[in-house]
């Protein structure tokens, strides 16, 4: 008697897409999604950067970033996890800057999708500033979907804040002052400032973006409205790059009694769920040997993030 159904083919190696054929095809996947249900993304950075000449074309991303309405987030995680999209929970360590992003990651794709609720260095409610994108998007034709991303003004802001991030990042490839070279190439340079100056004072944006937006020729005010623990959380974050040795520093110092000694143990033997969220690349490690990655990394990390903590509680 015969199965009632047919046998399984033979197993075969699946096919596997480079990370750059991956980004490019991942920006329609997610904006197919969204767009189904009814929820509102930007793709931001990545070949769109790129496509508005604010990016050198020959740079391979290597995630999918995305910025998503405040209100769709969640709904937006749900609906990517029923395809195989999966965070590896909140981590729950000390941050300069709140909680803004989380990371998706799938079995069968080569690279992260990063969901953003807001963006570091936008100052304003996360809800003000997505209306504010939204509101100049711009469509692309990519890979036979609509994908929403940034007006060039609001990229341009958006790629100076994430290089303005850290410390140090002004001159190279993927530096602000090649950013600021690939601005300078373009014919509408004096209106891309303007709009984008006129952009960062909505979203509080003016005194974050003041080196990108100086460096091209705006010689105004830079004050405008924020949001103080946003503002608070980028002016720690500028002056750190010691990795979550700084925040642990300045959690530890600001707490008393019975909540600074769980801190100090919560940063020496972290539990174990949460160790392996700080090492994705060494999943087939076994905790011990974690443990011990994690110890030399505080030794070689404690001299930069002691500088840095110096540095952080002397700006207040």
């Amino acid at each position: 008697m015969s199965p009632p159904y047919p046998a399984a083919p033979p197993a075969v190696d699946a096919p596997r897409v480079s990370p750059e054929e991956a980004t490019t095809v991942l920006h329609a996947v997610v904006a197919r999604q969204a767009r189904d249900a009814g929820l509102r993304v930007l793709s931001i950075k990545g070949p769109f950067l790129a496509e508005q000449g604010l990016r050198a074309p020959d740079r391979v991303p290597v995630d999918v970033d995305v910025l998503v309405a405040p209100a769709d987030f969640d709904a937006l995680v749900a609906r990517l996890a029923a395809v195989g999209w999966h965070t590896e929970g909140i981590s729950t360590s000390p941050r300069l800057y709140p909680t803004h992003s989380a990371t998706l990651r799938h079995a069968l794709w080569p690279v992260e999708i990063d969901l953003h609720r807001l963006f570091p260095g936008f100052l304003r409610e996360a809800e003000v500033v997505f209306e504010e994108l939204w509101a100049g998007r711009q469509e692309h034709s990519w890979c036979h979907q609509q994908v929403a991303t940034p007006a060039p003004e609001a990229h341009l802001l958006l790629a100076g804040l994430h290089l303005l991030r850290q410390p140090g990042n002004l001159a190279g490839p993927g530096s602000l002052g090649e950013l600021v070279e690939l601005v300078e190439q373009r014919t509408d340079v004096a209106d891309l400032r303007g709009a984008a100056v006129e952009l960062a004072a909505r979203v509080g944006a003016l005194r974050t973006a003041a080196p990108l937006l100086q460096a091209l020729g705006h010689k105004g005010p830079v004050v405008c409205e924020e949001l103080p623990e946003l503002a608070l959380g980028w002016d720690r974050r500028s002056v750190s790059s010691a990795a979550d040795g700084t925040p642990w520093l300045l959690a530890v110092a600001e707490a008393s009694g019975r909540d600074r000694l769980m801190l100090v143990a919560r940063a020496v033997w972290p539990e174990a769920a949460e160790l392996r969220r700080h090492y994705p690349a060494e999943q087939h490690l076994p905790t011990y040997r974690l443990r011990l990655l994690r110890f030399a990394n505080i030794a070689r990390r404690l001299p930069v993030a002691l500088r840095e903590y110096r540095d952080v509680r002397s700006s207040r």
